[in-house]
């Protein structure tokens, strides 16, 4: 497997990691995922146990997952098109 590597300065990840923090929604704090629905009656609250480097790590893998996805769906829908229009052409033959 081939090894994606994307190096920042303390300046760009000063900037990337807020913006990311901000578009994508990070929580600082989550509701406990152990808490057993009645008490307190209100989930307490914990640390995100996902950092802020795996939070933007993963929306950037969502990101080219999501690009490869539309490019190979575009794909396919242009070559069953492709493949649609010649054997209409070839069923159709009327000559």
């Amino acid at each position: 497997m081939a090894t994606l590597t994307i190096n920042t300065t303390t300046a760009q990840d000063q900037r990337i990691a807020p913006a990311f923090k901000s578009v994508f929604n990070y929580q600082e704090q989550i509701p406990d995922p152990n808490w057993d629905g009645e008490n307190p009656p209100e989930p307490p609250m914990i640390p995100n146990p996902e950092g802020v480097a795996a939070f933007v790590r993963r929306h950037v893998i969502t990101f080219m997952r999501n690009v490869v996805k539309q490019y190979e769906a575009n794909e396919a829908a242009n070559a069953a098109r492709q493949a649609a229009i010649a054997q209409v052409d070839a069923d159709l033959d009327m000559e």
